[in-house]
């Protein structure tokens, strides 16, 4: 058995592998968990330090990594977009490689990283191996968004059904059987989050009301915002059910502060008449809400330095199969 095989199970790079079983304390928790998972199903157990065979781990090659976010600048500099992209430049940087970053749609602005990188990180809407031209043929992780169409490429992203599930095992174990939940059809991932999220509420003898919320994410100045009217159509909606939910489920956190604001407004007392669960953890929009809600965490920062790690793993072994790796979510809970 060797470290080439535990990298391979975990889907990170051999590097990696070699910092955890040395106890670096760089690795993420959760990363590092993960290998360490792998060498418990594999039956690995390192030599003692100083029986240790071989060379001792040097830096690895430095790749050069091209990232490419093809979404509006808006979407960009979502918090959780944001945590992501420092995560990969932090990883490439501690990894000894370099980054070259394009923020466009246009093939013409891609196609600048043809011929000065040995592997893509993609972000956003690129589903298509031909919209990537003369860089298709490189290796490639895509993070985020939905993963049809992106078969070519190892994919890291957050277990949607995972988050939808968490969201409604915290409503039902606070007593919550009458449940809501903001939906949008055009987003895919939203819609597994929202299948899991009525799954699980309806194990457990509950019921959910779906809010449609498609239109509700405005852009201005290449800012993102809830559209504060139709936000409070769906609260008005919610507060007429019969019955009427005592719990909410907002996939994106992008829309706490708008809820907060209409509830408030209706005389709803938060945490009392309702309690809300958000999702992707994002600090800067939930830390000035009162009570703040329990959020999902969906570990962008993971996700990003992860993406680092299959890459330089990817770019090691071309030829063998694609994998797409979920990231498993967990609450965080407001401090006390």
């Amino acid at each position: 058995m060797s470290i080439t095989e535990i990298a391979s199970r975990a889907g990170v790079s051999k590097s990696t592998v070699s910092l955890v079983i040395n106890n670096r304390p760089s690795i993420p928790q959760a990363t590092a968990e993960r290998v360490r998972q792998a060498m418990r199903d594999l039956n690995y157990t390192p030599a003692p330090v100083g029986a240790r065979q071989g060379r001792r781990l040097k830096s690895p090659k430095s790749y050069r990594i091209g990232l490419i976010a093809d979404m509006p600048v808006a979407h960009l500099r979502s918090p959780v977009f944001v945590d992501a992209v420092h995560a990969v430049e932090a990883a490439a940087r501690s990894n000894n490689c370099t980054m070259m970053i394009v923020n466009s749609s246009t093939p013409e602005d891609q196609r600048r990283l043809y011929g000065t990188v040995d592997g893509l990180i993609l972000m956003g809407n690129m589903r298509h191996r031909e919209a990537l031209g003369q860089l298709a043929h490189l290796p490639c992780v895509a993070l985020f968004g939905d993963p049809s169409g992106l078969a070519w490429c190892d994919r890291l992203l957050p277990d949607n059904v995972a988050i939808g599930a968490l969201a409604a095992r915290r409503l039902v174990a606070c007593g919550h059987t009458h449940a809501a939940m903001l939906t949008r059809g055009s987003d895919s991932f939203w819609g597994i989050r929202h299948a899991a999220f009525r799954a699980g509420m309806e194990q457990a003898g509950g019921d959910v009301l779906s809010l449609d919320a498609e239109a509700s994410v405005k852009i201005r100045a290449d800012e993102q915002y809830a559209d504060t009217e139709i936000i409070g159509r769906l609260m008005d909606e919610l507060l007429a059910a019969n019955p009427r939910p005592s719990g909410l489920f907002l996939p994106a956190d992008l829309f706490a502060p708008a809820v907060y604001f209409m509830l408030l407004e209706r005389g709803i007392r938060l945490g009392a008449d309702i309690e809300i669960v958000t999702c992707n953890n994002e600090q800067s929009l939930l830390n000035a809400l009162r009570p703040r809600p329990v959020s999902v965490d969906i570990h962008s920062r993971e996700i990003g330095r992860g993406a680092v790690d299959r890459l330089i793993w990817r770019i090691n072994h071309p030829d063998l199969p694609r994998v797409v790796i979920a990231v498993q979510p967990d609450l965080s809970l407001p401090s006390p």
